[in-house]
């Protein structure tokens, strides 16, 4: 009887009832307590702010224009200054966060195929400014921003949770891979034959659908032409094709650093160095050919296209005119670097212009003065090729 009023008073002890007393076994396992879920880190709060597009202009110049060809208007201009004050705030240009919207949205103008100039007007830059504007947080644009949340989407079971949050996903069953074998990647073998052959590595583009860049000497960039490429051009295609050329051709020698003017002044730069330590500087004008009239017993530097006229005379002709050449006082540059000049190429001649006063005509038509043959010739006593340009010095990027 001792032994019985001992059990029941030591069950008030232990308040988990026990199938085995020896080990203390519960009954029923224990519900682990879970634990409260961390509340969503808070968004980083912008301080909006009216950025001046005159500002943004260098940053924008440099990412568009020399990084990605591109140019922009006043709008666009606008529309990007607007958008990086509101979601990039103050912080726009120290943090560096401008510099990557600009970057994320030539990229994408560029992937959705459009023109050389970024307008802000149109549609495609204002749908392209919508899209990242629900990537952005905290002024910085978050790569893989989703909508759906992580439950939601990888719901597993038949819970009427997950029906509720997507009833048109198709369930996954609790044994199911992410793998490859689920998304029904067949493991194709290669054909050893049919890689080596050369066919199915090239592709061979037809002349007609190859883009057509044509220089703006105004604008000073690339566009593409829009006139359809056919076997029978008409015979003003001719001429622009030797416009085109010389236009390049001068365009990239006035970058040269030999043929820019010095913007300080020579003499009173001499009169503070030593004369004997003092490197004179030459720099190289070229002169059009429509300036030489009454200029008669000058040096000039031309640059024009080697032609040979109706008189059967070699002649040198740029935009503005043409005059015949006398090259019997020119030097040859005999050695492994000696060039052949013909008639087709555009050259530079270093000579003197000595005009015919005789003559009251100056060529065959009556096709003397601006725009036509120039009366007299120009002597020349060197000539030679326009210097090479480097890609890095055309594109505008470093090495």
């Amino acid at each position: 009887m001792a032994a019985a009023s001992r059990h029941p008073s030591s069950t008030n002890f232990n308040p988990i009832p026990s199938s085995s007393p020896a080990f203390g076994t519960p009954v029923h396992p224990i519900i682990p307590a879970v634990a409260p879920l961390a509340p969503p880190p808070l968004r980083p709060t912008i301080l909006p702010i009216l950025l001046p597009p005159q500002t943004l202009r260098p940053l924008a110049f440099r990412t568009f224009t020399k990084k990605h060809n591109l140019n922009f208007t006043t709008s666009a201009l606008s529309a990007l200054a607007t958008f990086i004050g509101r979601h990039c705030g103050s912080g726009w240009r120290e943090e560096g966060l401008a510099e990557k919207v600009l970057e994320e949205v030539a990229k994408t103008w560029k992937k959705s195929g459009g023109p050389v100039i970024v307008d802000g007007t149109g549609d495609m830059l204002k749908a392209i400014l919508r899209t990242l504007e629900g990537c952005m947080s905290g002024g910085r644009i978050m790569q893989g921003k989703s909508a759906v949340s992580r439950q939601g989407s990888f719901a597993f079971g038949s819970g009427e949770e997950s029906q509720e949050l997507d009833e048109g996903r198709p369930r996954l069953k609790e044994n199911s891979s992410f793998g490859l074998s689920s998304l029904q990647v067949e493991d194709v073998e290669e054909d050893d034959e049919q890689s080596r052959d050369p066919r199915s590595w090239l592709r061979v583009i037809s002349a007609f659908e190859q883009p057509r860049l044509v220089y703006n000497v105004g604008k000073k960039h690339f566009e593409r032409s829009t006139t359809k490429p056919t076997l029978f051009p008409p015979p003003s295609h001719k001429t622009l094709l030797f416009r085109d050329r010389y236009n390049l051709i001068h365009q990239r020698l006035l970058r040269n650093e030999a043929f820019q003017t010095p913007s300080f002044d020579q003499q009173s730069s001499n009169t503070l160095t030593r004369s004997d330590s003092m490197t004179m500087q030459q720099s190289y004008k070229i002169t059009p050919i429509a300036n030489l009239l009454g200029r008669s017993g000058s040096s000039h530097l031309l640059l024009g296209l080697l032609t040979v006229a109706p008189t059967g005379t070699l002649a040198i002709s740029d935009l503005t005119g043409s005059i015949a050449l006398d090259l019997q006082h020119a030097k040859p540059h005999v050695g492994e670097d000696a060039a052949w000049f013909c008639p087709g190429m555009i050259v530079l001649i270093d000579g003197v212009y000595e005009e015919d006063y005789n003559s009251t005509t100056s060529g065959l038509g009556q096709t003397g003065g601006i725009g036509g043959t120039i009366g007299g010739k120009f002597i020349g006593f060197s000539i030679g090729g326009p210097p090479c340009e480097r890609r890095n010095v055309t594109v505008g990027v470093s090495d």
